[in-house]
């Protein structure tokens, strides 16, 4: 049998055992209950990295002191007999066991057969590094979706900020006099007294904005609804925007100066995505 395994490379074979016994461990906690993987996960990752296992409990002890609770050192205890366990698996056990496998191949016949020994050991080390090479993959797209969702939170801040300006600002232009740049009460009295209400003519609106804003809908002598989009997917693909786009990020406010709340962002689903 390790005559056979021999003529490929070892380690591909030690790998595949590794991911076998990752896969029965979660076949047992389906049918068990009990958590090996977690189990070997936390083995593992104790082993290279095991002052964050520390810190993290030093963490929840201070937390614990703070509120008024124990200082509970169990948990301490088991977490120091466990990270002495791991030293001794990979910086004892397993180089004995790798060792006595080359010692065995080069005093049988065959150096490039591999013994017993040695799978054990080069297991181990596989089984070791696995559950955080797991954890920082885990880690690394958890990463990347917390820098998307904050770049489409700075976004919708950043619009909803715009909107608020555009409110604030069509909100007391629309009772200034039409000479002073006013609709002198209305927004259908702009420009020469006669002319509905644009975005050109808030000082708050800029074209070189980094969304794109429009006015939604009918405007009424006392209000009118408007609208951002920005360039970023929103959270339906499928979400028709005012610009004729789909899928983008898009919230609306309606801009009412007569009544307390002066504006009101748009819940609806045809307005905001």
């Amino acid at each position: 049998m390790l005559d056979k395994i021999d003529k490929i490379n070892p380690w591909f074979f030690i790998i595949a055992i590794a991911l076998a016994i990752e896969i029965l461990f979660s076949v047992l906690d389906s049918f068990h209950g009990v958590d090996f993987s977690k189990w070997v996960a936390e083995i593992g990752f104790i082993i290279l990295l095991p002052a964050l296992k520390i810190t993290g409990y030093e963490t929840i002890q201070a937390i614990n002191e703070f509120s008024g609770g124990g200082n509970v050192t169990a948990g301490f205890s088991g977490i120091a007999l466990t990270i002495g366990f791991s030293m001794f698996v990979v910086f004892i056990l397993t180089p004995f066991l790798l060792l006595k496998g080359y010692q065995q191949a080069d005093r049988s016949d065959d150096p490039k057969q591999r013994s017993l020994s040695w799978f054990a050991g080069a297991i181990l080390i596989v089984l070791s590094i696995y559950p955080v090479l797991t954890t920082s993959l885990i880690g690394t797209k958890v990463l990347m979706n917390i820098n998307e969702s904050s770049q489409h939170s700075r976004a919708l801040d950043m619009m909803r900020s715009e909107l608020m300006d555009l409110a604030f600002d069509a909100s007391y232009r629309i009772f200034l006099p039409v000479e002073l740049g006013g609709g002198d009460g209305s927004f259908h009295a702009f420009e020469d007294g006669s002319q509905t209400i644009s975005l050109e003519d808030l000082e708050s609106y800029s074209p070189d904005s980094p969304f794109e804003f429009q006015i939604h809908g009918e405007v009424s002598d006392s209000s009118f609804t408007a609208v951002a989009v920005s360039d970023l997917p929103g959270k339906s693909a499928d979400f028709e925007n005012v610009n004729g786009e789909t899928g983008r990020q898009q919230i609306s406010v309606e801009i009412t100066p007569y009544d307390e709340s002066i504006y009101r962002f748009q819940n609806s689903a045809t307005l905001s995505n």
